[in-house]
């Protein structure tokens, strides 16, 4: 009568006992918590789960933001210094280019461009602040773009 479920179970099932897996470091800082108060706790989560998960976010996003405000401001004042002028419009053409690309896109020119053709930097990998620079300066190229358009 519900043969129909049947292969519904084997689908979940996995997906539950996943679920469940997954909040074992949480069971285990609640019972810390419990036990050592909520200082101890909080220490427990910030170390090992939210500094080792978003390390890596959190370097990329304050170095793509940087970037992006570095690179904005400093054409967005350029091309108003030099208001209506051939530089004013390569500046405001090449902004409008950068917002309206993909950044998956662009991070494959960048790619090619500067990791395979030229090996100025490295294609994969977070060891070194070299490995942050091609994201960064990809996260960052539509926000700068903006940031130039506002500040023109």
């Amino acid at each position: 009568m519900l043969g129909w479920l049947a292969p519904s179970v084997w689908v979940v099932l996995p997906v539950l006992l996943l679920v469940g897996l997954s909040l074992l470091p949480l069971l285990y800082v609640a019972l810390k918590t419990w036990q050592a108060g909520w200082h101890e706790a909080l220490r427990l989560i910030w170390r090992p789960f939210v500094w080792g998960l978003m390390r890596n976010t959190l370097l990329l996003m304050v170095g793509s933001l940087s970037a992006a405000f570095v690179f904005g401001v400093a054409l967005g004042a350029f091309a108003a210094r030099r208001a209506y002028s051939l530089t004013d419009n390569i500046i405001s053409t090449l902004g409008l280019v950068f917002y309206a690309m993909p950044s998956f896109f662009l991070s494959l020119l960048m790619i090619l461009l500067f990791s395979v053709k030229l090996g100025w930097l490295p294609t994969v990998g977070a060891d070194t602040w070299k490995h942050y620079i091609l994201p960064g300066l990809t996260l960052g190229a539509a926000v700068a773009a903006v940031m130039a358009r506002f500040t023109r």
